[in-house]
Formats: structure tokens, sequence, C-alpha cells
């Protein structure tokens, strides 16, 4: 979406300044700074710092510019102060004396990892901290929204931090406000008697949330309090050798029988008594001197200046421990260490986890290092295949750039015999780079692994899903022979970045088996794509080892083959045991017989005795393009084009870009397909030209000429993101009568214009309407495949982003105006309506709402949005993220000639490598296939088939121009649209050659929306549709069936309720298959209770409730989930 932003011209010098001007040393309580002279640098103890995270408190920048409120350039800023008000001039806010110390967030600075930071020298003899502030929104124009946290750290580079415990006030700045809110938190005791460096910030660790500006923020009248020190009191301290401040010690994971030592400094004052430290448990001991050890220590007062205690982990059964080292002297706060430590059995080397705390250490052993990365770290999980798991995820708000290592403890494999043989399960989630599988015969147990000689081990990862389901797969085989006589560290080592995405993986059930046998097969799955029937692939590569297993036999499913040399291919091979040995390559190819949608087996390896696995899955489809419609949208990621608050591209990267959609839409070889986020024309051309030339086809495309703020002069930093059509002109004709058109335009030019305004619109703005200018998009084509012609409107959608809850109303508000134009306009067109609908189907990316299209899903008479089932799955067609947003949809006109199961998430990232948003895109293709179907010519001319409400009856009336051996026409009602059934017929004229008018009358309709169906019935029993028409009934005069909640979900009730009932009547639910699953008599009241009763019962689904007493009949729809 374009940016909105006014280029001020002022004369505003930049101030040159420290980065930190060292700890502050607290005297009286508060301690208050209003930043009124940042003019001539920061107060005492401030800095401002970008890159901030989980982890690291960032780097500090040297610069802070004096600015107005709606500057729009990426700085941290001294600001007039939000007390100046809203409507304040730029001059009034340069010559504002009540200055804020701010930042402006772009997408290059801030966004995420701005922070304002405070640092204490100590806190000693102080409590009970506290800290208000005013946190100001300055910039009334800017709609994305910043979250902000107040946390501390220990430490003047704290690796870890905490929120404050409570904290009251808003602490979010834009959502297009300006605002000036009060913020306290409190800190409880944690800042208490601190003896090192203390560290408060206010950050902002998440990205900024909608699209448009980021907001100005700032900081005003910080206060910290506190209750006043007793210079007297006995005090104790627990630092590091670098004077922080310990509360915890974590030894690296050893073998059993075998001991690690931790040590940390001792410090005392206005001690008057000795002070003892005692350790609980039996796996840690303390001493003095590091050579005795005991459970318990006494320090003089004297002597406790300085003091090193050493600590001993010894553990002698395989576990996780935990302990508590008390310090304690008369007087003085108790001072706690918890201690920890992992220890595994060198003879029993197999780690499942399952003891392991969710979001705690990874446990068994293991350790982590984050080498690169924003707090995504690896850590316990309850993800694992049955229990608990070690999982990671590189996502927060986007893929973040992350090098995370999940480290075994050191192994000695001199006890195994044989083979010792390496497996473990993973799974990868989402999109984004794969699992790498290192070993190390030199790292030390706790450092960075960067530092240390790692040597990479082939292993069997699976390709992340896409969606946020997949399932473990198993890797074996890993010789691990070469380390028997050193030990060794085994390594998982995870990437994530911008470009490439970021999965999530987990893993579980590492093992080290001493085996006489070892088998590798890589990969595990290979997909072949489309195949005609009688034809062959090439073949695709396997990599095979088998040692122990003698010759071993592959054999291929129907409709593959096998091959040792990629020549000649057969059902079966016979891999000879010295080459399975030494290692291998077969290949397999793709040979369907017959025509297929789908087909997918998997190869099987055999050796006659002890092996007979299914290894590899193999799919491919065989039912030809050319014989279907196929239709698609794709995102195409600001194609073609830089901005550096959108994508950075370099001009080879914007080649490469070209290419590799080129090429996708080469691998689609689709009939017509929509795109979105197309912000260069040339790039475009140049594409369908690449495209062209590669297929040998003739594509051609239409651009849409409205986008967001079309009507604002361009922005160098956020690129058009057009939509638009790419169709083939040799399947596709494009209508002459009937032009591409961005719809709603004269309405959107009249809003802009000032003479027209929508009621009730949820920004109150209604130039805001469909992503403020980004119209949806129709073509009239008629299709031709396969000898069958149709008419079809073809509808391009790129609706407004973001999960908030503004975000959500405009899209519903937007998706709820086309649904009215469409039913009004085009009610019985084939509508295909495709591309990025910036929500779900099946549920909504806001959470807690239904989809923003629920009122298409629940008219499911007149609509089928066909990725409802690929999202019911949980895939996704926007890699790193979780849920469909890439959506198609069609009218129940095109439903009969839909080819059940053809829509897909196209897996181009399986073929196009990089795969990312940079040189490709961040989205995935979707498509749809149909067989069109000729509408057969009537042996009764029949026009004009209407209906009209009556005195509360419907009046259906139709004209039959000629007619041939016509015995009768059949009246069909439905309430959903779908099943039908006969209310009465009227008889035709047998063969006439002239005009006949015919009308018939149903006396008790349905409450709500009847759809009546003509059918017209031969001499000889054959029948044919003729139409459709509805009617909706809202009058009060009828007895309404009513249904509510609707949808409901399961474990709630449903109530029933007819209006002006009496007496009792018969109620049946009905599933959309027709099968009744629910049948029972009685007043309303009987009914309600007998249908809760076993509501509990049905499975999810939409039905069907039928009550009727003999004379009266009702319908209505009610959906379970």
């Amino acid at each position: 979406m374009k940016k909105i932003y006014t280029t001020l011209i002022l004369g505003f010098a930049l101030l040159f300044i420290q980065s930190a001007y060292g700890q502050v040393d607290l005297t009286t309580s508060p301690y208050v700074e209003n930043f009124d002279g940042i003019a001539s640098g920061l107060p005492a103890g401030f800095s401002v710092n970008t890159g901030s995270s989980a982890t690291s408190i960032g780097t500090a920048v040297t610069t802070i510019t004096k600015a107005t409120w709606a500057t729009t350039s990426g700085q941290f800023t001294n600001y007039a102060s939000a007390s100046l008000g809203a409507s304040a001039t730029t001059t009034e806010q340069g010559n504002a004396t009540d200055r804020a110390l701010g930042v402006r967030q772009t997408g290059s600075f801030g966004d995420a990892g701005a922070a304002f930071v405070f640092q204490i020298s100590n806190t000693l003899g102080k409590t009970s901290f506290s800290l208000t502030f005013d946190l100001q929104s300055l910039d009334a124009n800017s709609p994305r929204t910043t979250a902000w946290q107040v946390q501390y750290g220990l430490g003047s580079n704290p690796t870890s931090f905490t929120d404050a415990s409570t904290i009251t006030g808003t602490l979010t700045t834009g959502g297009s406000t300006f605002s000036n809110n009060t913020i306290t938190a409190d800190f409880g005791n944690a800042l208490d008697n601190q003896s090192g460096v203390v560290t408060i910030r206010i950050v902002t660790l998440n990205k900024s949330t909608g699209s448009g500006n980021r907001p100005s923020t700032a900081i005003d009248n910080f206060s910290l309090s506190w209750i006043g020190e007793d210079s007297n009191v006995p005090q104790l301290s627990l630092t590091d050798n670098d004077n922080n401040t310990v509360s915890s010690l974590t030894f690296p994971s050893i073998a059993i029988n075998q001991s690690a030592g931790l040590s940390y400094i001792l410090n005392g004052k206005n001690l008057t008594d000795a002070a003892t430290i005692n350790v609980s448990g039996s796996v840690f001991s303390l001493s003095t001197d590091s050579v005795n050890f005991s459970s318990s220590l006494s320090i003089a007062p004297g002597d406790a200046v300085n003091k090193k205690i050493y600590v001993k982990y010894s553990p002698s059964i395989q576990g996780n421990y935990s302990e508590t080292i008390a310090h304690i002297s008369t007087g003085a706060t108790e001072k706690d260490i918890t201690v920890t430590g992992q220890a595994y059995d060198p003879a029993n080397i197999s780690f499942d986890f399952n003891a392991c705390s969710s979001k705690g250490a990874p446990g068994s052993g293991f350790t982590q290092y984050s080498v690169i990365g924003d707090g995504q770290t690896w850590a316990c999980s309850t993800y694992g295949d049955a229990s608990n798991g070690v999982s990671i995820n590189g996502y927060s708000g986007g893929p973040v750039n992350n090098e995370d290592w999940l480290i075994s403890p050191k192994l000695d494999l001199s006890l195994y015999a044989n083979f010792p043989v390496l497996s473990f399960e993973s799974r990868g989630e989402y999109s984004g780079p794969s699992l790498t599988l290192w070993a190390s015969t030199d790292y030390d147990g706790v450092g960075n692994p960067d530092d240390f000689t790692w040597t990479q081990l082939n292993a069997n990862f699976p390709k992340p899903s896409g969606s946020g389901t997949a399932s473990f797969v198993l890797s074996d085989g890993i010789n691990l022979t070469a380390y028997k006589s050193t030990p060794v560290y085994i390594a998982f080592k995870y990437v994530a970045n911008t470009d490439d995405g970021a999965a999530q993986w987990d893993i579980d059930n590492v093992a080290i088996a001493n085996k006489t046998q070892i088998l590798s097969v890589t990969p595990s799955q290979l997909y072949f794509g489309e195949q005609s029937a009688g034809t062959h692939s090439d073949g695709d590569a396997i990599a095979v080892q088998a040692v122990g297993y003698g010759d071993v036999t592959v054999n291929a499913p129907a409709n593959f083959g096998v091959s040792l040399d990629n020549s000649t291919f057969s059902s079966s091979i016979v891999i000879p045991q010295a080459t399975a040995e030494a290692g291998t390559t077969i290949y397999t190819d793709f040979a369907p017989q017959s025509k297929q949608l789908l087909i997918a087996d998997s190869l099987t390896f055999t050796n006659g005795s002890d092996l007979n696995q299914k290894l590899v899955a193999v799919l491919g489809s065989s039912y030809p393009k050319s014989e279907t419609f196929d239709v698609g949208c794709y995102n195409l990621s600001f194609f073609a084009s830089s901005g550096s608050d959108a994508i950075v591209r370099t001009a080879d990267e914007i080649n490469t870009q070209v290419n590799n959609i080129a090429n996708v839409f080469q691998h689609l070889n689709i009939d017509i397909a929509g795109f979105e986020e197309m912000s260069s024309d040339s790039g475009m051309n140049a594409m369908i030209s690449k495209l062209n030339a590669a297929t040998g086809q003739t594509y051609a495309a239409l651009i849409s000429d409205r986008w967001s703020y079309y009507f604002q002069p361009d922005d160098p930093t956020y690129p058009a993101q057009k939509i638009g059509i790419i169709y083939n002109t040799a399947t596709m004709t494009l209508s002459t009568t009937e032009p591409p058109r961005a719809m709603f335009k004269n309405l959107y030019d009249s809003i802009q214009n000032g003479t027209a305004t929508l009621a009730n619109y949820p920004t109150s703005t209604s130039s805001s309407f469909w992503s403020s200018g980004r119209l949806p998009y129709m073509a009239t084509f008629t299709a031709n495949i396969n000898g069958v012609s149709k008419k079809i409107r073809f509808i391009v959608l790129h609706s407004k982003s973001g999960a908030d809850a503004t975000s959500y109303s405009r899209r519903q508000y937007d998706a709820q105006v086309l649904k009215d134009t469409l039913d009004t306009y085009y009610p019985n067109d084939n509508i295909i309506m495709v591309g990025d609908y910036n929500d779900r189907v099946y549920s909504s990316i806001t959470s807690g709402e239904q989809s923003s299209y629920e009122e298409y899903i629940t008219d499911n008479a007149d609509y089928d949005a066909l990725t409802y089932p690929l999202d019911e799955a949980g895939e996704t067609s926007f890699p790193g993220d979780d849920g469909m947003i890439d959506q198609i949809l069609i009218t129940n006109e095109l439903v009969p000639d839909y080819l059940e199961n053809s829509t897909q998430v196209e897996p181009a990232n399986t073929y196009v490598s990089p795969y990312n948003k940079v040189v490709s895109s961040d989205h995935l293709p979707v498509y749809s296939r149909f067989i069109l179907q000729n509408s057969a010519a009537l042996p009764v001319n029949v026009t004009n088939f209407n209906g009209i409400i009556v005195n509360n009856t419907s009046k259906l009336t139709w004209t039959a121009l000629t007619q041939l051996n016509n015995k009768r026409f059949i009246i069909q009602r439905s309430a959903d649209g779908k099943n039908y059934t006969d209310i009465g017929d009227v008889k035709g004229a047998g063969t006439s050659s002239i005009a006949i008018n015919y009308s018939f009358v149903d006396k008790t309709p349905l409450s709500g929306v009847n759809f009546y169906r003509l059918m017209q019935e031969n001499l000889n029993g054959t029948s044919q549709e003729v139409g459709v028409i509805s009617l909706k009934y809202n009058s009060d005069n009828v007895n309404k069936l009513i249904i509510y909640p609707n949808p409901v979900v399961n474990q709630s009730r449903i109530h029933i309720e007819l209006k002006n009932a009496t007496g009792n009547y018969t109620a049946r639910i009905v599933s959309v298959s027709g099968y009744t699953v629910v049948q029972t008599t009685g007043t309303i009241d009987d009914i309600n209770k007998a249908v809760n009763s076993k509501f509990n019962q049905l499975a999810s689904g939409i039905y069907i409730l039928q009550v009727s007493n003999g004379t009266e009949k009702y319908q209505g729809k009610f959906i379970k989930r």
C-alpha cells in the first residue's frame, strides 16, 4: 500500500552525541529526566539503540536529530513534546522548549529493535523500584502500530531481559493517533540491592503491524522512584568476574561419573555474622579452594570480600538436575543461586527429550547456542513425535535472521563394537531453509560453534511443508564409525533469513545404535508434476547406501520405473551387495498408463529377509491440462521493482525474479491467472516475452489502472501494488463488448471528488474503500477448452491486509459490497474470483473472528470457495505464515464443471531455488482445474423464467417459445440451492410452434431464501433443467424458522425458534448428502431438547433443518463447527 507522508524542508541541524554516558549513581528518589536539554546531548545514563532483541541490548546510535513529528526519515529524534498539542505547526514544534526523546521508525530503521536505554551503576540499599514516563504517539498520519515493552536486565550488556512485573497504560503508538499516555511500571523486588549494573529499557521487539507509514514515538517525563537505603544494613551480593549480578549457573552437559566446575564472587557489607552457604541435594558441592568440596560453607565477615566460591557438578545418574545455593547472614536479605546441569549415559545414547520443560532448555544433555538471532532459540517444546521434543521457529512478525545450533553432549563412541549409527526424527513446517547436521571433535562444549571445526553429515531432512501441518520423518543410517576413536559432538544447525524464510523445525528421538547394518536412502519424496498417459518422464536420482543387507532389490509401483543407469527402466532392479555397501545412485521415472488427477505410491526396498520398507514416496499427475480449464492466482511480491520500505533489489535480482516468475508460469501451464503486487509494467512485459518464448504460446496481460493511492504521486520508497490478469490467447478470448474494468470505479471517483460517501465505513473515511483504491478488477472472456466454449467473468482481488480489528472490518465491509453487487447484477453468471484475499476462508487471520468472507462461505447455494479444504487442512500459500490467504472462489454455475480435489498450492519452491521474496515471491501460486461442459439444447425453448412475491406467495412465470414432445414442467424448491424437492407441476403442450405463457404459485414458501428450479420432462420420461431463480422473504407475516447461534461450535447448544408455532411438529436434520441424521416429533420446546441431546454426535459440516406439521413446511440451514 502506498504510504502517505509530507516532505518538510526545515533547517534542523544534526546533533552528534556520545552513545552512552556511563551509568547513573542513584542518590535521592525519584530520579527525574524531562529531556528538555537534549539539544546539547543525552542525559547521563541514557542511550538509544537499534538492533535490540530478547537477548541483546542492541547497538547504540550516536546521532540524535531535531525534527518535526511528521518527518519520515528513520532516526532517533529530538522532538517537541506531545504537551504542545496535536495541532501544533512545524514552526511551533521547532521553537518548543518542552522536548522529548523519540524515534521515527521505517522499514530499514528501528522496526523492530528500537530502544530507549537507561543504566544504573548499582541499587545497593535500595528497594521497590517503579517507573513512570509519558509514551507519546506524535504523527496522526501514521497508520502502522508499534507495540512497546518495559524491561530490565542485569549487567551493562545483558543477554536476557524480563518484562516489568506490573505495567499500566497503553504501550502502543501509531494507529493514526496522536496521544500522550502515562505508563507506570512496577519492578517488584527484581531490582532490589543489586551490586552490579542494572539496565532498564523501553523497547519494541516485534515489527509494526498494518500498512503505510510507521509512527513517530517519544518518551518524556521519565521518573524512577525507590525506597531509600540504610547504609548500616548487612548486605550480600553475588557477581561474576565482571561485576554482573549472578542468580543462576548452568553447567555444560557431561557424561555420568564425570565432573565440571564453575565459580562466582561473594561480597558482604556491614556483616555482623558469618555468611553461611548451603546447597541442596548431592549432585552439586561447594569449595573456597577448588580442592575440598562439601555441601556447606561458612565465610567469616572479614573474609567475605571478593571471595571466590567454586561449584562442582558430579552426576552419577543420567537426567536433568536443578538445585539451589542459599546465602544467609544475620540481618541480610538471603541471596540464592539456581544451579542446573544435564547428564547422559555414554553406554546408552538415546535422547527422547520427554523430561525437558516446555520453553526451557533442550534437555537430554543437549544445549543450544545462538550465533545470530532475535530471541528465537532451540528450546524444549510440546511438539515432539509423541511427547516433548526440541523446536525452533525463526519467525517473529516475519522471517528473522537466525543461526542457531542444537548441540549434543560430548559423545564417546569407543564402546560400540560395530557401526555406531545415528538416527533421529525431524519435522519441517512453514517455509525456510533446511536443517543441516554437523560433527566436531574439537568443540569445547560451551563456546560459539562457528569458532571450531565442524564436518557436515548427510541426513534425510524433509522439505518444510509450507504449512503448519507436517509429519515427522525418520533419518537413519548415519554412520559415525569415523568418530569411534575421538569423542564427538553432533549438532543440528538452523538458519533463517528475510529472503529464504523461517521454517519451524522439530527434533525428537535422537539415538545412536550399535548396528551391524546401515541403510540410507535420500530423498524421501519425489514429485514429477504432469506427464501424459503412455509417456515417461526423465529419471530422478536417489542416493542409496545399504551395509549388511546383501543384495538390495528396489521395486517400483505401477506407473513408475526404476533404473541403475538412468537409461533402462523397469519395475524392479537389484543393487549388488558391494555396490550397495559402497553407496550408489539409482533413478526412478514416472510412466503413467492411464489418465488420473493424482498418482501417488512409494518405492519398496527389500532383501528377501530382514529388509522390506517403503522409503521413497513418488507422485505425479497424468490428467493433461490441454483437456481442462485451468485458473489460478499469484502474488508476485512487488514484482520487478525495488523500494527501501518494500523490497530492495539490485538490477540483477530484478532480472532473476523476472526469469523465475516466467519459469513458474511455464510450470503452471495455465489458461488464466490473476496476479497481485505487480510493480513494473516493463517487468511484466519482459516476463510475458520470456514465457511466450519458452512455451511457444501467446500469453497476454491486462493491468488495472487502479491501485492503492493511485491518485497520489509515486512514492519512490513504496512501489505501486497493481493487480491484473495473465491469459493464454489461444484458449481465452477477451470480450470486445464488455471491456476489462476496475469495479466501483465511478463510485470511488465520486468519493474522491467529495460527491459520495459510504455509510458506516469502518474508518469513517470512505476513500479507504478497497485498500484506498485497489479496486477489484473484472474481465469477461470466452473460454475455449477441448471443443467447449463458455463465457467467464474473471475477477481479481487484492484485499486490505492486516490482522487488526480495523483492517478486518474494512475487509469485511469491502467483501460484502462486492457480494451485493455480484448477487444483484450477475446472479446467473459464471464467475471466478481469485487473488490475495489477505484472509483465510476456513477461519480468519484476525484472532477470534470468522472469515472476512463468511457471507460467501455460508451462501453455499451461490458460491463455492475452492480453497476452503486446503485452508481447513492447514495448507498455506504464504510461506513462513500459517493459513491460506490466496483464494479461488466460484459461483454455483461453475460447480458442475469443477474437477473435484484439483485445487492445489503449486510447489514452486521445489523447482525454483532460492525461492524468496527478492528473486521470486513470498507467496506460492494457487490453481484449480475445470472440465467445461456443453449445455445441451433443450427440446423446449423456454425464456423469461421469473418470480415475484404476491401476498406472501411465490408466483413463478415463464414462456415456452417452442415445444417438442413436452410432457410437463416440474417445479422444485430448495432452501440451500442444492437439495431440491418437487412442489408441483404444470402440464406441457406436447409439440407447439407458438409461444405459450405458464405460471405456478407456491402458497407456502419457506422463510428466508427460496430457490426455485424449473425442470422440463419429455414424453419419453427424460428431463432437463430449464433454470433457477430465488425469492427472499423478510415479511413479519411469514412464520420464520430461526436457528441460532449459527454457525454453532461443538459443545454449544443450538436454539430453534418458530414464530407463531402451535401444536406438534416433525423435525428432521438432513446432511448435505441427503441423509437424515436426527428426526423427532413434538412441540418446538420438545424438538429443542431432542435435537440438543444428540447435537454433539453430529460431525462438523452443513445441515438442513426441516420442520413441518402436515400443512406448514419450514426449512433452514446451519453450520456445525
